[in-house]
């Protein structure tokens, strides 16, 4: 099966995995039709934890579809006005999510996708609740659903059935997983899909979540781990942060305001007392992305950047050779990153 290096990730994805509450200007709950201003008393009952969160694996489908949406579009078909739908064999699937970096991820991604069928009334399984549909407009839609369609009895080969009662699992109702089916909000696809959509796109690696497991779980069977304190969603949402604030005016760096860039990667990094915002401790945050910049650099002499239009850097030969500095007068990081193909 074929493994595209590179997928188109739209920008409209990105804002809406990495939106927070102090974006959050209206909000509508008819999708669209009507709309409710929020003021500053009024933006703190939207709590972080529940309103602005994902399920727990969100980052292999926004990858999966990604790499579908760039190299299969023709799998993705129009559903109604607010979503795409898709529907493919389970496997399949797992492989544009993971790609070759399967080991990593492959049992969790099946496990989680079949709970999202079991569960799906539960919290904990939900995606975000409120979407970004412009700036400072969300509305509340699920990004994706996922369901799935199943073998009956009847349709099950000698084999699968040997399978099943192997695994004593036989039973006269037993069911088991003929496709997936996804539904997906427009907006998250379409600048990849239709020429001329808003939002625009830029190009990450394939299965960049799958490849970041992969990277920290060898790490970690070091004996001395040289990517302490890191997450893998704070790793993939620095990454994606940097390439959407990335506007290609300067070679080599990025400006990037400290406050802003930690509200949308990692938001228990800053303290908010009444009006006034700031970081725990700007030390301990710095040394988070000057290691994030030496993983991200690690992963790019293994090959798993390819794809990418930026990464970030560290590199002896830079003015600031672990490739952040923070200028504690305005708050504000010099980030280094590489242009790939460059």
């Amino acid at each position: 099966m074929e493994n595209k290096s590179f997928s188109k990730y739209s920008r409209t994805k990105v804002s809406t995995e990495l939106g927070s509450p102090r974006q959050v200007k209206r909000i509508s709950e008819d999708d669209g039709n009507n709309w409710n201003n929020l003021d500053e008393n009024e933006t703190p009952r939207l709590r972080r934890g529940k309103q602005f969160s994902f399920g727990t694996i969100y980052p292999y489908t926004f990858d999966g579809l990604a790499y579908i949406a760039t190299h299969h579009p023709n799998i993705i078909k129009d559903k109604d006005d607010y979503y795409y739908v898709l529907e493919l064999p389970i496997d399949i699937f797992c492989h544009y999510c993971l790609l070759d970096w399967h080991n990593a991820s492959q049992g969790y991604l099946k496990s989680e996708l079949l709970r999202q069928d079991k569960d799906k009334n539960q919290d904990e399984y939900k995606f975000l609740r409120y979407v970004s549909y412009a700036k400072g407009d969300y509305v509340s839609l699920d990004p994706i659903r996922i369901g799935f369609h199943y073998k009956t009895l009847n349709e099950m080969t000698n084999t699968e059935l040997q399978k099943l009662k192997n695994l004593k699992t036989f039973t006269q109702n037993i069911k088991t997983i003929k496709t997936i089916i996804i539904y997906v909000l427009k907006p998250l696809l379409a600048p990849v899909l239709k020429k001329g959509s808003p939002g625009g796109f830029f190009f990450i690696p394939s299965a960049l979540q799958a490849k970041i497991d992969t990277t920290l779980r060898e790490d970690k069977k070091r004996k001395s781990p040289l990517f302490k304190g890191l997450t893998a969603l704070l790793l993939r949402k620095y990454f994606l942060y940097l390439n959407y604030m990335d506007g290609g005016q300067n070679p080599n760096y990025l400006i990037a305001d400290s406050i802003d860039l930690w509200e949308h990667v990692s938001p228990a990094e800053i303290n908010v007392n009444g009006s006034f915002t700031y970081l725990r401790n700007w030390n301990e945050a710095r040394v988070k992305l000057e290691t994030a910049n030496k993983l991200f650099t690690f992963m790019e002499t293994q090959g798993l950047m390819k794809g990418a239009r930026t990464s970030p850097l560290t590199n002896e030969t830079l003015p600031h050779p672990k490739g952040i500095f923070y200028f504690k007068d305005t708050k504000k990081y010099q980030i280094y990153f590489k242009r790939m193909g460059t």
